[in-house]
Order: structure tokens, then C-alpha cells, then sequence
């Protein structure tokens, strides 16, 4: 700090300090309402969906329960139907929760797995109409002699 030796100087270091405290006050208020903001429950909901919807991964693990637990259900449903039984409803909840678990660990190879199968199939497709054989007849064009 400077020295003072006027009442002007004085008046004018005090505007000044006070300009300065304003402009602190009103920094720190923004920032206070901005960490208020970010700290609400609705906004780290918000923040934590659009980083998973962002995350290739949680979509992968989303995929792969989907696809355990679809497995699962339907190895149930054609195994054991809707019986009434206490007895099949056990057997048929075991059986639902072993094939989840089952495909749940192994869903990366069955994906390839099946991914593998599709794109053979198209594939061959493809193959055997780039390389059959052709049953229309293409004519050559005939000469004309000149009668010689």
C-alpha cells in the first residue's frame, strides 16, 4: 500500500477499496449460487444420466443384461409354460437364473458368437450370387463374310 498524504488521496484509496469489495462480493456470491447449484440432488441426477447415456460401456453392460435376462425368462417360459405347479415354478426360476448367469458371463463371446453366424449368413448370400453360374444365354455377335 501506498502512503497517504492528502484527505483526497485518502477518499479516493477509500472509492477504490470499496470499488474492489463490490466486485469480490459479487464474484464470491456468483460462485456460491454456481456450487449451490451443482450440489442439488435434480442436477447430479442430471450430470451422473448424461455421463452414463454419454459411456459406451454402461451401454454395453445395459446390452448384456438385457440380453441375459431375455434369455433367461425365455428358457423359463419354453421350458416349464405357465404351470401352476410349486414344484416346475422352482425348477423353472433355477433354470431362469442359471441361463442369466450363464449368458451373463459369457456375453461377449455370444455376441461375437452370433455376430459371426449373421455376417456369414449374408455372407453366403452375397457369395453365391457373385459366383453362380449364369443360366442366360449370351449370344456372340456372327460375322458376316463377304462371300468369299
Amino acid at each position: 500500500m501506498k502512503k497517504i498524504h492528502s484527505l483526497d488521496e485518502l477518499k479516493a484509496e477509500i472509492l477504490s477499496l470499496e470499488k474492489t469489495r463490490d466486485q469480490q462480493e459479487e464474484r464470491l456470491k456468483t460462485v456460491f449460487h454456481e456450487t449451490m447449484e451443482s450440489m442439488r440432488l435434480s442436477s447430479i441426477l442430471k450430470k451422473t444420466a448424461k455421463d452414463l447415456a454419454n459411456s459406451s460401456e454402461f451401454k454395453n453392460d445395459l446390452v448384456n443384461a438385457g440380453m441375459s435376462l431375455t434369455a433367461g425368462y425365455l428358457s423359463k417360459r419354453i421350458t416349464f409354460g405357465k404351470s401352476g405347479s410349486l414344484v416346475k415354478w422352482l425348477f423353472g426360476n433355477m433354470l431362469q437364473m442359471g441361463v442369466t448367469n450363464l449368458v451373463a458371463k459369457n456375453a461377449d463371446t455370444i455376441k461375437s458368437t452370433g455376430m459371426n453366424f449373421i455376417q456369414s449368413l449374408f455372407r453366403k448370400k452375397k457369395d453365391d450370387t457373385n459366383t453362380g453360374t449364369d443360366t442366360r444365354r449370351v449370344e456372340e455377335p456372327v460375322e458376316q463374310s463377304d462371300g468369299n
